[in-house]
C-alpha cells in the first residue's frame, strides 16, 4: 500500500463533495506507469505500437498483479520485443487530493468550495495536511478511453458517456476522445477529513 497525491479540478472535488465521483480515468504516460517494472527508457513511449497493444490481467511470470498493458516496442534492427506497462497504482494505494487552494487565518480554503476569485495557489503547491480527501483505490483496469460505460461515466461523476466525452475534450484537447487512448481506470472509497 502506497500513500501518493492526485490531482483534481474543482469540477472533480466538487463531484467528490456531492458523493457522485468514485472513479477517475488518467491517459497512460510516463509519469504514471512504469516499463517493464521501471523508469521508462528515454524517447520509448512515442516509439510503442500501441494501436496493437492488448491487457493482459495478470500474474506477470514474475508475480506481479495485474491488470497490465502488453505492448511491441522497436529494439535493435527493427525487432519488436514486447514489454509490460504497469500502472503506478495498485488495489489498497491511498491517494490525497491536491486542488487550488490558499492558506488563511482559519486554515485552509479551496477553490471548488468558495467559487470567488483571489489569489489561489496551484494544486502542485498542497502539502498533506491542507488535503480534504483520501481515496482508497479497490480496483484499477487498464482499458481504452471508449470504453467507458454509462455505469462508470456515472461514476466519474458524469450523467453518462457523452457528457463525459465532451469534459474529457474540453480537459484534453479537442479530439483527444476520438483518439480513444489508453486508460489506468481507478475505482476508489472517498474518506473526508474530519470525518469518521
Amino acid at each position: 500500500m502506497t500513500d501518493r497525491p492526485i490531482t483534481f479540478c474543482a469540477r472533480d472535488v466538487l463531484a467528490l463533495l456531492d458523493g457522485r465521483k468514485a472513479q477517475h480515468r488518467l491517459a497512460i504516460s510516463t509519469s504514471n506507469t512504469h516499463f517493464n517494472g521501471r523508469k521508462w527508457p528515454d524517447n520509448l513511449f512515442a516509439r510503442c505500437h500501441w494501436d496493437s497493444a492488448w491487457v493482459d490481467k495478470g500474474p506477470s511470470p514474475a508475480g506481479n498483479p495485474g491488470p497490465y498493458l502488453k505492448v511491441e516496442w522497436p529494439y535493435e534492427c527493427d525487432e519488436l520485443l514486447v514489454a509490460r506497462v504497469y500502472p503506478m497504482w495498485r488495489r489498497g494505494d491511498r491517494l490525497w487530493v491536491r486542488e487550488a487552494w490558499c492558506d488563511t487565518l482559519h486554515g485552509p480554503a479551496y477553490r471548488a468550495s468558495w467559487g470567488i476569485e483571489q489569489a489561489w495557489k496551484s494544486p502542485a503547491t498542497m502539502p498533506r495536511w491542507a488535503s480534504r480527501f483520501t481515496l482508497t483505490v479497490t480496483k484499477v483496469r487498464v482499458q481504452r478511453l471508449q470504453n467507458i460505460s454509462d455505469d462508470d461515466a456515472m461514476a466519474e461523476g458524469d450523467t453518462d458517456r457523452s457528457s463525459f466525452a465532451r469534459r474529457w475534450n474540453s480537459i484534453h484537447g479537442l479530439g483527444s476522445w476520438d483518439a480513444n487512448p489508453w486508460v489506468c481506470a481507478l475505482t476508489f472509497t472517498v474518506e473526508k477529513e474530519g470525518e469518521e
